[in-house]
This record gives C-alpha cells, sequence and structure tokens, in this order.
C-alpha cells in the first residue's frame, strides 16, 4: 500500500523515476502471486486493536509524514491503510500523534459499525511512540499548542477511558512496514504479524 501510494502521487506528471518505481513493484508482484486475506467469523468480537505508526517527514519532496496503520477485530485484520499526513509536522512526537489519531478514528467508525449490528467491542491503540502515549495521557496541550482542536479528542477519550494507549517494539508494531520503504525481508516479517493474511 505504502508503495501504491507513493506510485499514485506521480500520476498527473510521471517521470522515470515513477516508471522505476512501478516496474519495481511489479517485479515483487510477479514473485509474490498467491495471497489470501482471511476473514473468520468470531461469535461475538469484544475487542478492536489499531495499531498505528508514522514516518516524520518522510517525503522528500513535501517533508510531510506518512500514516500507517491497521485495524484489527479480535485476530481479524479488517482494515490497513498508508496515507501522506496533510500538513507538515514540527516533531515526530506530533508526527506520531497525528498518526494515533487518525488510527483512533478508523477503529472508532468500525466500532460504530459493529454496534449498529448489536456488538459491543473495546478499543485499544498500540504504537511504538512514546512521546504520542505521554501527549494523550497528559493534560494541557502540551508542545502542541498549534495544532487544530480537531486533533485534541483524542485526549478527552483517553482520559475517559475509552481508548487504551498501548507501547510496543517497533519490530512488532503491525504498521510500521505502511510507513516507508522496506526490503523484502523486513515486508515478509511484518506481514507474518498479520494472521488474516497466508501468501505463498
Amino acid at each position: 500500500q505504502y508503495a501504491t501510494k507513493e506510485a499514485c502521487r506521480g500520476m498527473s506528471a510521471p517521470t522515470s523515476l515513477d516508471e522505476w518505481h512501478v516496474k519495481h513493484e511489479l517485479r515483487y508482484l510477479s514473485g509474490h502471486r498467491h495471497m489470501e486475506w482471511r476473514f473468520e467469523l468470531e461469535a461475538a468480537p469484544t475487542q478492536i486493536t489499531v495499531s498505528c505508526d508514522a514516518d516524520w517527514a518522510g517525503d522528500q519532496r513535501t517533508r510531510r509524514s506518512t500514516n500507517g496503520g491497521v485495524v484489527e477485530v479480535g485476530k481479524t485484520t479488517i482494515i490497513t491503510y498508508a496515507r501522506t499526513q496533510g500538513s507538515v509536522a514540527l516533531s515526530s512526537a506530533e508526527a506520531e500523534y497525528v498518526a494515533g489519531v487518525m488510527g483512533i478514528q478508523e477503529g472508532f467508525a468500525l466500532r460504530s459499525l459493529l454496534q449498529e449490528l448489536g456488538y459491543t467491542a473495546a478499543g485499544t491503540v498500540t504504537t511504538d511512540a512514546s512521546a504520542a502515549i505521554a501527549a494523550c495521557a497528559k493534560r494541557g496541550l502540551l508542545r502542541f499548542k498549534h495544532l487544530a482542536i480537531k486533533w485534541l479528542f483524542v485526549k478527552e477519550l483517553v482520559d475517559r477511558g475509552e481508548v487504551l494507549m498501548r507501547k510496543v517494539p517497533t519490530k512488532f508494531n503491525k504498521a510500521d512496514f505502511l510507513t516507508k520503504p522496506v526490503t523484502a525481508v523486513t515486508l515478509r516479517a511484518n506481514l507474518e504479524l498479520l494472521p488474516s493474511l497466508v501468501w505463498e
């Protein structure tokens, strides 16, 4: 998804580098032609887990960060995404915080759907960024005084206990590979963290 996102950004005025990126993707896909995304039914889904990450200022042209996320219900992966942030983050902590907010938005949308179907699910957000977790847990704006009000709603959710923020090591962060270019070995290691994906 990250590679496709980057390739799509050059569609309006493609360069030879964009062409090289697309060919590189096609070479990878030609060697990995079979992948299944399995959706296994659970009797009563009770847990939504959102794994999120951000690559601070990873875009060399705009210096914007990339958000990556994996949303799971129980052990089933429902949504994965890689998106460029809408504005330049002034620190890695800010980029990770914004990634967390966007992850919570995805989780809340899924939780609303489950509620309409008659299920109640708790929400947990995992990230490898201690600064983002600290920003959500402490009162006040900290050093993010310039952030728009819409980014601050997550602090209220954490204060009310509606969302649990949990730290995981980077190598176990399921969203890490959605934020930057990675090697085939790293990609495989990250995909193995998603039990819903099976490939040959």
